[in-house]
């Protein structure tokens, strides 16, 4: 009787190989399934990395360079290569203005729409806008040519072609020239050769708020 059970254990295998094909089958998709969370979880850490890489990479980026737009109460926008960005100043901003080469201290009222700045702070990854830790400002200049029609202290109202008046202050000059029509010749001039009704050509800049005069850099004046 004893040599019966395994014949007929045989017997049962050979004539149901689905059984063996099923018992293959379970034991072979078990570990498929397994890995499946595994790899979920895999690419999920890679996501997070990803993630993490690209906000200190924009983290590390501290400088942004461009025009400013507009300007706020303690903020303004800059206009970079790479899209408007909002520029966030508090106290601990340091502030200067770069003319001639040389590096002077200003606040924030001195900042005007039109100027060149370069700003070092902080970048938000989310949004990219900054925290400002330093800002440099070359000066806004302005090209104009017109006529003195008014001139006080220094302080002469030019009028352009176009009807533009503009006050400009020649005291703070750096440069005084004058032509002469008949020899050509451009000799160094005096705020007195200034006078009304003189044509002349200054190259000016904003210095403080926009109610105040600009300062002139460089001027000359055209003798009759």
């Amino acid at each position: 009787m004893k040599k019966i059970i395994p014949v007929l254990f045989l017997a049962v295998i050979f004539t149901s190989p689905a059984l063996v094909v099923g018992a293959v089958s379970t034991s072979s998709a078990s570990p498929s399934a397994r890995t499946k969370p595994a790899e979920g979880k895999a690419q999920e850490l890679l996501d997070r990395v990803a993630t993490k890489v690209a906000e200190m990479t924009a983290q590390l980026r501290r400088t942004y360079g461009g025009k400013i737009s507009s300007v706020s109460t303690d903020s303004f926008t800059l206009t970079t290569p790479e899209g408007d960005k909002t520029v966030t100043t508090s106290d601990a901003t340091s502030f200067y203005r770069i003319r001639a080469g040389n590096r002077s201290e200003i606040t924030f009222t001195n900042l005007k729409k039109g100027d060149d700045v370069l700003v070092i702070g902080t970048v938000d990854p989310q949004t990219t806008d900054m925290t400002a830790r330093e800002i440099i400002a070359k000066i806004k200049r302005e090209n104009i040519v017109g006529t003195i029609t008014a001139l006080k202290k220094y302080v002469a109202t030019v009028k352009e072609g176009n009807g533009t008046e503009t006050q400009i202050n020649l005291s703070d000059a750096v440069s005084l020239k004058k032509i002469d029509p008949a020899t050509g010749k451009t000799p160094v001039a005096k705020l007195a050769d200034f006078k009304e009704n003189s044509l002349v050509m200054v190259i000016a800049y904003v210095s403080g708020k926009d109610t105040d005069p600009l300062s002139a850099l460089k001027a000359v004046v055209i003798n009759k």
